[in-house]
């Protein structure tokens, strides 16, 4: 899940929902969002394939467009560049939500502002949503990183037009997590329409099968090390704990009593808790460390779910053993309650590490948990969390109506029920990445993508990471990839198109790239995958000590880390430098890029 997520987690990039249900709304519409920015809603027609010259089958394409503040630069006589946001794997209102930079600089230089949906993603769907529509297997083959760049750099000239901007005004690309290699390779492959590019928290890496140093799930270790030195133990032994009731290897009529067992200390909704369901459940636990670790902000934030600031301090405090904080066993009949402990071997109080870290599922999935805990916080904003429940176990609109008048008459602060139990299959879908793909047709389109271009080949080891050990080589994303999709992935294909190789990844930059910011942040599990180090004088890397998932792409906080203040204010020079170079061409005649 890079993004978003995967609403990537990948659990889906899942903001408040309330949004998404405006949006069910056609035609134009103004987006509120935290500064004065309205974002108007603009569709264009866009090839189906730019690249078969035979074909003109077009589709809607959605891109979301404030331009606020270009009248005053026009006044002043000077031109208005486009800060143009490079969708990803979600829908587009999710990151133009939490991409606050644009926003924040757009008066300083004039811009307009302009975030396009990915093809295949929220509404911009060639063939129509769903399995029968555009992610049958005969129709999904369009969706691909270079048709993605296509439709962006078709997209460019024609909402210059619209907005009435000049052809050679010029554009930045941003983008966060896939979107920041996204608007890397926007600059490196169209320099005559892209000045330069932040790509924010961009693991360039993966895509051409290098290394990632410090590996994905090895960062994650990292955090909880940094917020609990005795963390990481703790979740190696809960994730211990519930193999031991799991016995994924044993198909008696005890094993499945324990597996019963197992489900109700999870809570969740269904406590016939196969054998083959065990390595989804592992994944689904696990994914809730990704979750913590992507949004390990300062404050508290909705970006894939509801949850406190710094929520990897606040998982760390939950897989300790505090009577004040737990009371995991009290709703357990005394018979699981005895089983459970005797088989865990937990104190006199009957806690256990698997309670803590049923505690922190429910931070991050929002089960209901008894009070006094620091999982039921989320009560407050469980908006998004009751709102997707709705959506996707009943489907009935009323619900819908229901939850958002019900939002509307409280002002978006109203506290409704959390949920009660985990749904497996709602909340986590098994799938190509290994880090999460989302859900629902977000996750057939994220599948696909690392089904052939986007490799991730993300593996755990219980050594320098406290999860199971789970191997997600070639071979075996090969084999998923075939029965899923009959494709196999294409891992070189990477390093042809935008250069690079696994023991040199930058290569292809050096050798034909310049005007890029790659920003990481440490916190981030994706880092590892970033570089860390300048590519060139032009292509610097940024490093936010104290910075989570692109943090720095987020709305300015007072109780932002020192790193993500330093990292605007170089990003905001290097955009002036670039936008300076422009102007300069544009008197001198037009000069090389």
């Amino acid at each position: 899940s890079m993004a978003a997520p995967g609403t990537h987690s990948r659990t889906l990039s899942v903001r408040s929902l309330s949004l998404p249900m405006g949006l069910a709304l056609l035609g134009a519409l103004a987006l509120a969002r935290p500064g004065a920015a309205k974002l108007t809603e603009v569709w264009f027609e866009s090839a189906i394939d730019h690249f078969d010259m035979s074909s003109t089958a077009t589709f809607k394409q959605r891109c979301l467009v404030d331009a606020s503040h270009t009248l005053k630069q026009h006044v002043a006589g000077r031109v208005s560049p486009v800060f143009f946001y490079t969708g990803n794997e979600g829908a587009i209102e999710e990151f133009a939500e939490n991409t606050g930079l644009l926003d924040e600089l757009a008066p300083r230089f004039g811009a307009l502002v302009v975030f396009c949906e990915h093809r295949y993603y929220g509404k911009s769907l060639p063939f129509g949503p769903g399995t029968s529509g555009s992610f049958a297997r005969d129709k999904i083959g369009k969706l691909s990183v270079e048709q993605a760049l296509a439709d962006y750099a078709m997209l460019l000239p024609r909402i210059k037009a619209k907005f009435g901007l000049s052809d050679s005004s010029p554009t930045i690309a941003f983008g966060g997590s896939y979107g920041g290699m996204l608007s890397a390779w926007m600059r490196l492959r169209y320099l005559a329409l892209v000045d330069g590019a932040i790509a924010a928290s961009a693991p360039m890496k993966f895509a051409v099968g290098s290394p990632a140093t410090p590996g994905f799930y090895e960062a994650v270790s990292l955090d909880l090390q940094g917020a609990d030195p005795a963390c990481p133990e703790r979740v190696r032994l809960a994730f211990s704990q519930l193999l031991a009731l799991a016995r994924p290897d044993d198909a008696s009529g005890e094993a499945d009593a324990s597996r019963k067992v197992l489900a109700h200390r999870l809570r969740l909704c269904d406590d016939e808790l196969s054998r083959g369901q065990v390595q989804h459940l592992l994944a689904w636990a696990r994914n809730a460390f990704v979750v913590l670790g992507m949004c390990d902000y300062p404050y508290p934030a909705s970006f894939l779910a509801p949850l406190p600031a710094w929520p990897i301090e606040a998982a760390c405090r939950l897989m300790k053993q505090d009577p004040a904080e737990h009371d995991a066993l009290g709703g357990l009949p005394d018979s699981q309650r005895g089983q459970s402990a005797q088989t865990l071997g937990s104190g006199q109080s009957g806690w256990t590490h698997l309670d803590g870290l049923a505690a922190v599922t429910a931070l991050v999935y929002n089960a209901s948990a008894k009070p006094p805990s620091l999982a039921a916080h989320v009560r407050a904003t469980s908006f998004a969390r009751s709102a997707r429940s709705a959506r996707l176990r009943s489907k009935k609109e009323k619900d819908l109506n229901e939850a958002e008048t019900y939002l509307n008459e409280a002002g978006g602060q109203w506290k409704p029920p959390v949920q009660h139990c985990f749904s497996l299959a709602d909340e986590y879908v098994e799938c190509a990445d290994q880090t999460g793909c989302g859900l629902g047709d977000t996750a057939r389109a994220w599948d696909y993508q690392v089904c052939t271009e986007i490799s991730l080949l993300v593996s755990t080891d219980n050594v320098t990471d406290p999860f199971p050990p789970y191997k997600w080589g070639a071979s075996e994303l090969a084999t998923y990839c075939q029965k899923t999709w009959g494709v196999t992935p294409r891992p070189g294909w990477a390093q042809v198109s935008f250069g690079g190789t696994a023991s040199d990844p930058a290569r292809g930059l050096r050798s034909g790239g310049s005007n890029i910011v790659f920003s990481n942040g440490l916190l981030d599990p994706w880092h590892g995958g970033g570089f860390l180090e300048n590519v060139s004088e032009s292509m610097p890397a940024v490093i936010l000590k104290r910075g989570a998932h692109h943090l720095d792409l987020r709305y300015s906080d007072a109780r932002d880390p020192p790193g993500a203040v330093q990292a605007r204010a170089r990003e905001a020079e290097m955009i002036e430098q670039w936008l300076q170079q422009a102007s300069k061409r544009a008197e001198d005649g037009g000069q090389a890029r």
